[in-house]
């Protein structure tokens, strides 16, 4: 698993991103998988710099792992509890003035992921974000 530390700020969004996309490129992404990849992982990265450090600069650490035909990202903070797999989803079927306020973030990240998953341990918010059945790009051997 390849790992690494950037500071919670939109200033470093673009580098955490290029990291992760980095990481699915050597996995054997094809670009269109790159990029669920990289639309998941900005909305989610863009919420922990907004919301999860409200006192002051924090840290985002952001895990990548090959799997078996599969791929995944970690992205962990020590910032404010929050469970956004807890989040109650957005009725899209209402009427625009009608919704509340949230939640199609955290839809887009479901929509675009096989499999998420939180937990909270030493202080730390772990947000794991999977896709299963990748398939490679051709002519990559398995």
């Amino acid at each position: 698993m390849a790992e690494r530390r950037f500071p919670a700020a939109m200033d470093f969004l673009s580098d955490s991103l290029a990291w992760i996309v980095s990481g699915g490129r050597k996995a054997g992404l094809r670009e269109d998988q790159l990029l669920r990849v990289e639309l998941a992982c900005e909305e989610v990265l863009t919420n922990v710099i907004r919301y999860a450090y409200p006192d002051g600069p924090g840290k985002i650490r952001i895990q990548t792992k090959q799997l078996d035909r599969g791929f995944e990202v970690q992205i962990s903070d020590n910032g404010v509890p929050f469970d956004p797999l807890q989040w109650k989803l957005p009725d899209t079927d209402a009427a625009i003035d009608k919704r509340k306020v949230g939640g199609l973030g955290i839809l887009m990240v479901r929509k675009m992921t096989d499999e998420l998953a939180y937990s909270r341990g030493d202080k730390w918010n772990v947000l794991v974000l999977r896709w299963h059945n990748i398939q490679q790009k051709e002519g990559d051997s398995e």
